[in-house]
């Protein structure tokens, strides 16, 4: 028993490390180069100083940028929604976004291809709106003929 406790201290011995006590330990790196550790720490290497540089931050446009565009073409698409049904809403929508898309074309702020589409939409959802109303009180106005000769 005593035999086997001896080889057992033989072998932690063989397997023991020194390093923490702050030894240096020195090994062969690539090309015959060296490193050194000291315990846990590395020695240090240079602070790089980087320039701190951010992004660009975008210029601010005071003009409203493409707000007046997209009003233009969210109320061309809503007027060409209700262009057949609800005509209340279609014509003042779409007036209202043939005005906005005219304006941001003439002041030419960002937003090109939205105005247009709001113009575009505005100017197609007239056209139904116009032809229903027509349509419309020529209807009311036969109804109303056909009533007046029954009487």
């Amino acid at each position: 028993m005593m035999d086997q406790q001896n080889n057992f201290d033989n072998m932690q011995q063989g397997y023991s490390q020194q390093g923490y006590s702050g030894q240096d330990y020195t090994q062969q790196g690539y090309f015959g180069q060296g490193y050194s550790q000291q315990g846990f720490t590395q020695q240090g290497y240079p602070q790089m100083d980087y320039p701190q540089q951010g992004y660009p931050q975008p210029m601010n446009n005071s003009n409203g940028g493409a707000g007046l565009a997209i009003a233009s073409m969210v109320l061309g698409i809503v007027a060409l929604v209700f262009s057949c049904c609800i005509y209340y809403i279609s014509i003042p929508c779409a007036i209202v976004g043939l005005i906005l898309g005219g304006v941001s074309l003439a002041k030419k702020q960002p937003g090109k291809g939205m105005a247009v589409a709001g113009l575009v939409c505005s100017i197609v959802s007239l056209v139904p709106t116009i032809c229903i109303i027509v349509f419309s009180a020529s209807i009311w106005a036969e109804i109303q003929s056909m009533m007046m000769l029954c009487l």
